[in-house]
């Protein structure tokens, strides 16, 4: 198991010890309204296609041994530095996914000790949904080859960008709606930002000729 903050595996680094964690699923943010002379209340919160959540909190506690108070403080003092450090700001912890990760917000630390034994609590504010950054590339020819994106149940809808080089067909295929085509794209060369919307399991059948690169980053609940 490793915890990577900022493109640095701070399990190595710190040789940190996880006593415990808290990873909560993301919380539906609930806009209502009472109304005069109405029992209960309005629940505007489905009025979007997706629904919206709030921030989600990440709580992680660490033990910080040392043979001497100063070795503990040093150790602190250097864990503290590197959680509170500005970088590309993604957390990731691989007890959850090798790929995915956590968008953060701010972090917040906390220290209690008893003796030589230190405990480090961390609390990380981000945004509700792991991130995993996809892209597949596949070479166009005259005989449709499909291909699946958001390959698992945890994918939430998600804006895919296409790359192309050359000329492609390209066929959405809705998998809730038995693979039936649901838009039908004629592109040639470009970037294409937001193509498409694509849910889990769906396929893109392409023809044409060059290659057409697919980027995607995905939401999920792991």
């Amino acid at each position: 198991m490793s915890i990577i903050y900022n493109g640095k595996n701070l399990t190595q680094l710190l040789d940190l010890v996880i006593a415990a964690k808290e990873i909560p699923s993301p919380t539906r943010k609930e806009i209502t309204e009472e109304v005069p002379y109405m029992s209960g209340e309005w629940d505007f919160s489905y009025l979007d296609d997706e629904d919206q959540h709030e921030t989600l909190v990440l709580k992680y506690s660490f033990d910080i041994i040392g043979d001497t108070k100063k070795e503990m403080y040093a150790q602190r003092k250097q864990a503290i530095k590197l959680f509170n450090s500005r970088g590309d700001q993604k957390f990731y912890d691989t007890d959850i996914s090798d790929t995915a990760y956590y968008k953060v917000y701010r972090v917040q630390t906390g220290w209690s000790e008893e003796g030589l034994q230190g405990l480090l609590t961390v609390e990380i504010k981000c945004y509700p949904f792991m991130i995993n950054e996809i892209s597949k590339t596949i070479t166009a020819s005259s005989t449709a080859k499909e291909i699946t994106v958001l390959d698992g149940e945890e994918y939430r809808p998600s804006k895919i960008t296409l790359v192309l080089t050359g000329t492609a067909t390209i066929k959405h295929l809705a998998y809730k709606k038995g693979f039936t085509v649901a838009g039908t794209y004629a592109l040639t060369s470009g970037t294409f930002n937001e193509a498409l919307t694509l849910k889990a399991y769906d396929k893109l059948s392409i023809t044409g000729t060059g290659s057409v690169t697919i980027k995607a980053a995905a939401e999920a609940i792991f």
